[in-house]
């Protein structure tokens, strides 16, 4: 018998690889994020989709701590977003707009880490400004 691989085009197969993901607990919550850890990830973040599972995020990973600025262009879902230290402690929670590219969310200090998650998300799950994230990567 002869398996004709030719058939199944080669980005479906690319395609169905998993995101790279870790679990956060953030006080007594789980969550599970995708990491974004390179300048192409840190550019699409979540553009273009439409929903996220409640208990789900991004995590942006940089290589050194930095003013880093994020903003809503093409992207649907209303996000809470957290400015995460070194040490990973959150340093400033701030809410955005879907489709808004007037305004810049940064924090007023270097961070390493920023997570995205569901708008709300931390408010429900009582998480704030000085919370301590432990980040489990899969072994």
């Amino acid at each position: 018998m002869v398996v004709r691989l030719s058939l199944i085009p080669l980005f479906l197969i690319l395609c169905s690889f998993p995101q790279k993901e870790a679990k956060l607990i953030i006080g007594r919550e789980t969550l599970i994020v995708e990491i974004a850890d390179s300048p192409k990830k840190w550019r699409r973040g979540l553009k273009y989709r439409d929903k996220l599972p409640e208990n789900k995020g991004m995590l942006f990973i940089f290589p050194e701590e930095g003013y880093h600025a994020f903003w809503m262009k093409d992207t649907k879902i209303p996000l809470d977003i957290a400015f995460i230290d070194r040490n990973f402690y959150i340093i400033k929670i701030d809410s955005m707009e879907p489709f808004d590219t007037l305004h810049l969310h940064f924090a007023l200090q270097p961070v390493k880490y920023v997570l995205e998650v569901n708008r709300g998300w931390f408010g429900r799950h009582q998480v704030q400004e000085g919370t301590k994230i432990i980040l489990i990567y899969p072994k």
